[in-house]
């Protein structure tokens, strides 16, 4: 017999993650709202499965709230998500190839780590905080291809990982960056 565990409690993002774990760490464990017509189908517990079950369950909701901005909701995170995964289809990303992502948590981190998901492509996740000669070891070891940056963060990212990757993106706006274009 299968544990049950109750996410009543939880938003629809940490519900996500929440089964997400579910699936990994407590394999044939049953998890579900404390109503069953909102039941999590085990049979396909991904990451784009959850994503896009999230998407349709409640598109209306907000998903995201920008300080100062209108409601962002999951309907239109979807839409982003899908546009951004085939940009990344676009420039040659696909299943099992390592993207980075170097940027402070934001709504656009998010997006690019779903759609990355999506395409079946690897997030390497970077921490900001690291300095430029670790930020281009962690990309030359992981072979990545591609690298999310944010405006921010640009500074930091040394000549040598403009050589190592294909292309980079701009996170802030998803504009793609000229491989010419001077990081310092």
């Amino acid at each position: 017999v299968g544990r049950v565990l109750d996410l009543s409690y939880r938003s629809h993002i940490e519900e996500l993650f929440f089964c997400y774990f579910c699936r990994v760490y407590l394999s044939r464990q049953t998890c579900f709202r404390r109503d069953r017509k909102n039941m999590i189908d085990k049979t396909r517990l991904t990451l784009p499965a959850l994503f896009y079950n999230s998407v349709e369950k409640f598109a209306d909701n907000t998903a995201v709230k920008f300080v100062g901005d209108d409601d962002y909701t999951y309907q239109q995170m979807g839409e982003d998500v899908e546009l951004l995964a085939e940009l990344l289809v676009e420039l040659g990303i696909g299943k099992g190839d390592k993207v980075a992502i170097l940027s402070a948590n934001m709504p656009n981190w998010g997006k690019a780590f779903f759609a990355l998901s999506v395409i079946g492509a690897v997030a390497v996740p970077i921490l900001p905080d690291f300095h430029s000669n670790e930020i281009e070891t962690i990309i030359e070891h992981s072979e990545t291809k591609l690298l999310f940056v944010s405006e921010g963060l640009y500074k930091s990212v040394s000549p040598g990982v403009t050589r190592i990757v294909e292309h980079m993106i701009l996170v802030d706006s998803f504009a793609v960056i000229p491989k010419e274009t001077p990081a310092n």
